[in-house]
């Protein structure tokens, strides 16, 4: 899509509507190409809470359980990382588990996970709050990829969005002078 969009910009001959029709069974079949990825809630799935304004609201008395899922979109191999941000995190327990997956095919396929432990005692309400992890996809094109994140404990809490972002190769990132003198 966001190739269509530089196409579209540099050929105003094109009649917009007919190059970006997309029919209906491959609307999901996006795979973006532009990194960081900026993924909102409003893309996002939510069993256990709902939609408030720009963010997914877990409520206190909500059960354990997938609190957001999604997006659904095609990722290209390679390394990753994905930070989840939350505004707002009580747990309602002495101690919260929230666990962050990277998946595909449904949830069939899992390319990593981590698990992130919160204390009642700690106070995380005027702050915000990044759950960071890194995952590797093998596969040359991942269709139905998600980030799942679950609850397992009592928590009142509130995901803002989730940030995607391609990771280079750590060995180049490591000699910038040298990688650009060997036209690495």
């Amino acid at each position: 899509m966001q190739r269509a969009w530089e196409y579209l910009s540099t050929h105003r001959n094109v009649n917009p509507a007919e190059f970006l029709h997309v029919p209906r069974d491959k609307i999901r079949q996006y795979a973006p190409v532009i990194f960081p990825l900026k993924i909102g809630t409003e893309q996002l799935h939510t069993k256990t809470g709902f939609h408030f304004g720009k963010s997914i609201v877990i409520p206190y008395d909500a059960p354990p359980g997938v609190a957001c899922f999604g997006p659904y979109i095609t990722l290209g191999q390679g390394s990753y990382a994905a930070r989840v941000s939350l505004s707002a995190l009580y747990p309602e327990d002495e101690q919260c588990t929230i666990k962050i997956s990277a998946t595909g095919e449904e949830g069939k396929i899992t390319l990593g996970s981590r698990e992130y432990n919160f204390d009642k005692v700690e106070s995380y309400s005027h702050e915000l709050v990044y759950l960071d992890f890194e995952f590797e996809n093998t596969y040359e094109n991942l269709i139905e990829f998600e980030i799942v994140i679950e609850t397992f404990s009592k928590v009142d809490l509130s995901i803002d969005y989730i940030l995607l972002s391609k990771l280079e190769n750590k060995a180049k990132n490591n000699f910038p002078l040298l990688n650009k003198l060997l036209k690495i």
